[in-house]
């Protein structure tokens, strides 16, 4: 059984690593990327505000 809410969590900390990671290497589009990732976290922040750990509709049951 995978739980979609620890997904999207894990999502959201990948997207907050390679925010760091371009940063620290001077990523040649940095201005732009980092409001991207920002605003992809602020989605993800306003999900994770609104739905709980427990839902029911997150578990998807595998074969």
């Amino acid at each position: 059984m995978i739980n979609i809410f620890l997904v999207i969590m894990i999502f959201y900390e990948l997207t907050a690593l390679t925010k760091i990671a371009t940063l620290i290497t001077g990523f040649s589009n940095n201005y732009l990327y980092f409001g991207t990732t920002t605003a992809i976290q602020i989605i993800l922040g306003l999900f994770f505000s609104v739905f709980r750990y427990d839902y029911k509709r997150f578990y998807i049951q595998l074969k």
